[in-house]
């Protein structure tokens, strides 16, 4: 059937019938994990909330056109993603996993 991923299969639910305008799940996965990672240096910064605002949305633009998109694109997409579960929890499944391949290369280099 149409829409039906194998269990072996690592494509989330539905990714193959996504609107138009919304990122794909690799693109989501790579963004998100970027955000994940710009969010951490700006609370360790100690900067002020405004001003981190400020900066993270400054990032957030250059960050989505260096990955090929738009920040208005991300945001749309988040939202999407936001309100289908499966697919927001097969983002989030491949962030974790990724943030902890970074950990532990990290941890591993020094």
């Amino acid at each position: 059937m149409v829409g039906m991923i194998s269990p072996a299969c690592t494509a989330p639910p539905d990714a193959d019938i996504l609107p138009k305008g919304i990122l794909p799940h690799a693109k989501m996965v790579d963004m998100q994990v970027a955000i994940q990672l710009r969010e951490a240096q700006l609370s360790l910064s100690h900067i002020a909330y405004p001003e981190a605002k400020q900066l993270f949305d400054i990032w957030l633009d250059s960050a989505a056109k260096a990955k090929g998109t738009d920040s208005s694109t991300y945001s749309k997409s988040l939202h999407y993603y936001a309100t289908n579960i499966a697919l927001m929890d097969a983002v989030y499944e491949q962030v974790v996993d990724s943030l902890g391949t970074a950990e532990s290369k990290a941890k591993g280099g020094k």
